[in-house]
């Protein structure tokens, strides 16, 4: 995902390509497939995923599944960057104090 940061999006992966990557999917076809149903890969490894990376990273990111006539067909990712959270110091306290009070935050 950082090779993307600078553009406002990646490129649009095939689910079947997108699985494939993440190992969800033999591409030879001799294991089962996991997470077949949509709302499974979304619950399970799409918002999870999406979640962690904000949090953890400078980047914000999201998830557009693309419809061709019925079905989910394809997913897409749009990248941001997000500005990390500054913790508060109190600078009108001793040292002492401002580091506990800092550590008590988190």
């Amino acid at each position: 995902m950082s090779q993307w940061k600078d553009k406002d999006t990646t490129r649009t992966y095939s689910l079947d390509e997108f699985k494939q990557l993440l190992h969800l999917k033999d591409p030879k076809g001799k294991e089962p497939e996991l997470f077949q149903n949509i709302s499974q890969l979304k619950a399970r490894v799409l918002d999870i995923a999406v979640r962690q990376v904000s949090e953890h990273t400078d980047l914000r990111i999201d998830y557009t599944l693309v419809k061709r006539g019925r079905a989910y067909d394809a997913v897409c990712f749009p990248i941001a960057r997000q500005q990390p959270q500054q913790l508060p110091i109190p600078f009108e306290q001793p040292a002492e104090d401002a580091r506990a009070y800092t550590a008590k935050q988190h």
